[in-house]
């Protein structure tokens, strides 16, 4: 039995919109502030630098892995990708967009979950389940993180296809769109590929009767209808297949992101059942949320005095139980239900069933929410049988405003990195990579001082962390602090050898420290590892010109014919060639540049000006009045070069032209007052 309303409320209720109405105002009401929120974190790489959504077409972001470029992560979102795609093609990088499509899908979901939740408890029941999903903490992260619209879409596509289910007797349609719906869902997100397990489950623990063994043979005549979701379900490996190259996933995450990844069976076990306790306590009293839980956060090797461990077999044989006594008929199904459809949306972010790319996530609790969803609107029904309805209104009532003020509060966390990384720092103050995420922020803000604080707790926690090591390193360099650096440099060798980007910054720094010899042969290992990188190129050239400069210019002519536009490889050659009075070569390198790289305006005003001194104006003015013509005219290059068309006019004797050059020049000119005192008295001396 369900509490039934009465009078005015009674009839408010019964209208079909009322419910949808009410969570659509709380959604916007609870998720406001997060329409401001900038990019954070994951969204980076995935959304806003993504070379797929800024240069592809709609083909390359359907057939490219989520992460750009890392098929190897074993991660295929075609949809998420999509609604990215779509996003950028209406409102660009806009982040206020992105924010607003995850409240409006988070919304959807919400009411598709309220519909759902009516036909097994009614619209009351439903209500209450669909407004404490709607403002559970738990859940902002999948909210306000732009790639957490993959737990969106995968959630509310999922919720759809389960209504459409619900309704596929009425007609084929719905028969059809719950299936479209579904390959939908797998398509946002692998995880909801365990769909037709909730619809095993409803069967079993609603529908059915009798002992467990009758229940299953009950089932059997059952499954036909499930039949075109297993095609889904093929047809969606073999898209993933064709794409990343493996059914499951290429290869285990970094040992910083989850270490029961690289556990063993028993460690791995008894982690995942704390990690579950951790989840049970993040439902029930979302206080502590975060950003990251990764290493050491929540430690692989658990200690029986672990409180949480406890907690997660407490919570597991709890569920367990219930789940048994209501499948044999002992207590009420529903709620074995709502525990199975928890337990099967969890699995997959269990690390039990496959390593995934974390111990833990807030944001990945969207799918298992919805077995707690059914679990808070059967709990509603009951509580209406033993206390008046009234009082059960306030109570979800106050509940509602309670998770939904802290709902708020979280939102304000994700701002921008520095916020999120900062409240992340102070809930999971054992994990490496929120300190070296905080630390990340804090330089891109300029705080150097407090960048190399949060590496260095980053470090003590994983001393083994070599991208700290290497970010530790640059803003060494950045503060002048060459040995150090060095130091820091040499730490990311010495966990990750072929670490070419700290290979080459090492020798960078060497050769500051006036270490030449060593900076080479560092800089030519990273050239043997990364021939193909210009950056380690161009440094190795540097490092060799003032020491063997045959070895210089040969490194130099290779990168050239490999790069043709190569800009700061070829300044330095032909400046090379010019202190070597090779002047001919250095016009021949400067002007092959220029015809490879028409945007290479530094090479072509060092042209230009070595044409002049060669005594070869008619050229030297030709690349002279392109750069003043060009959109560099507005700039010092194009601004010097109507200088420098002033003086060849001066010397070839067109004084008219040399007068106009000159003055268009001082004119625009307001730089370098020697400059301007120049060009005055080569003007004055024409009148």
């Amino acid at each position: 039995m369900w509490p039934a309303p009465s009078g005015g409320a009674s009839r408010l209720l019964a209208s079909s919109l009322f419910a949808p109405v009410v969570v659509v105002v709380v959604v916007a009401i609870v998720y406001g502030n997060s329409l401001p929120n900038g990019f954070t974190f994951d969204d980076h790489p995935v959304v806003v630098d993504n070379p797929v959504l800024v240069h592809g077409t709609i083909q390359d972001v359907l057939t490219s892995p989520f992460w750009p470029g890392q098929a190897d992560l074993g991660l295929y979102r075609p949809l998420t990708l999509l609604s990215y795609a779509i996003n950028r093609s209406i409102s660009g990088a806009d982040p206020y967009a992105y924010h607003l499509t995850n409240v409006v899908l988070h919304g959807v979901t919400c009411v598709l979950l309220v519909l759902l939740l009516s036909q097994w408890f009614g619209r009351s029941a439903g209500l209450v389940g669909g407004l404490v999903f709607a403002v559970h903490p738990a859940l902002s992260e999948a909210v306000n993180a732009i790639v957490g619209r993959a737990e969106l879409l995968a959630g509310g596509c999922v919720v759809a296809a389960w209504y459409a289910h619900h309704r596929s007797e009425e007609a084929v349609g719905w028969r059809i769109l719950a299936v479209v719906l579904y390959a939908l869902g797998c398509l946002a997100k692998e995880h909801a590929i365990l769909f037709p397990a909730m619809i095993v489950a409803e069967r079993v623990w609603l529908y059915s009767s009798g002992s467990i063994k009758e229940r299953v043979v009950n089932l059997k005549s059952s499954l036909t209808p499930l039949a075109p979701y297993a095609a889904v379900v093929v047809a969606v490996l073999m898209l993933r297949y064709s794409v990343i190259g493996s059914l499951g996933l290429p290869r285990l995450p970094d040992f910083v992101d989850n270490p029961l990844a690289h556990a063993d069976t028993l460690t791995r076990l008894w982690s995942s059942v704390a990690v579950f306790g951790r989840y049970a306590r993040l439902v029930l009293l979302p206080v502590d949320l975060s950003a990251d839980y990764t290493y050491n956060q929540i430690p692989a090797a658990i200690s029986l005095t672990d409180p949480f461990l406890l907690a997660g077999w407490v919570s597991m044989v709890t569920i367990l139980t219930v789940v048994y006594r209501s499948a044999q008929g002992e207590s009420g199904g529903v709620f074995g239900f709502g525990f199975v459809v928890f337990l099967v949306a969890w699995l997959p972010i269990s690390n039990l069933l496959v390593a995934i790319g974390t111990p833990m996530n807030d944001r990945l609790l969207y799918l298992p929410m919805i077995g707690f969803a059914i679990l808070v609107g059967a709990g509603y029904g009951r509580l209406g049988e033993a206390v008046p309805t009234s009082r059960s209104r306030l109570l979800v009532a106050l509940v509602c405003l309670v998770m939904g003020t802290r709902t708020v509060i979280r939102n304000a966390d994700w701002q921008d990195d520095f916020t999120l990384f900062e409240s992340a720092t102070q809930v999971s103050r054992d994990s490496a990579k929120a300190h070296f995420n905080f630390g990340n922020a804090l330089r891109d803000r300029g705080n150097l001082a407090g960048a190399l604080d949060a590496y260095g707790r980053a470090i003590a926690i994983y001393p083994g962390y070599a991208e700290v090591s290497y970010n530790q390193g640059i803003v060494l360099q950045e503060k002048g602090e060459t040995g150090r650096a060095i130091d820091a440099y040499r730490a990311v060798l010495k966990a990750e050898p072929d670490h070419v980007n700290a290979m080459t910054n090492l020798g960078i720094a060497l050769a500051r420290n006036g270490e030449s010899g060593k900076a080479i042969s560092y800089l030519e290992r990273a050239e043997t590892l990364a021939p193909d990188r210009q950056y380690v190129v161009y440094n190795l050239a540097i490092a060799l010109r003032d020491h063997d400069t045959e070895r210089f210019a040969e490194v130099s002519r290779r990168a050239l014919v490999q790069w043709p536009g190569f800009e700061d490889v070829a300044l330095n050659l032909a400046d090379f060639y010019r202190t070597q009075d090779r002047t001919a070569d250095a016009i021949t390198v400067l002007a092959r540049t220029v015809q490879a790289n028409p945007s290479a305006t530094r090479s072509a005003f060092n042209l230009a000006v070595l044409q002049e001194q060669a005594g070869r104006f008619v050229e030297s003015l030709d690349h002279y009045r392109l750069l003043w013509s060009s959109g560099e005219g507005v700039g010092q290059v194009g601004q010097i070069s109507r200088y420098q068309m002033g003086t060849v006019f001066a010397e070839l004797n067109q004084t008219d032209s040399a007068r106009v050059a000159l003055s268009e020049f001082l004119d625009v000119w307001a730089g370098d007052d020697g400059l301007t005192q120049r060009a005055q008295s080569a003007l004055d001396a024409l009148r």
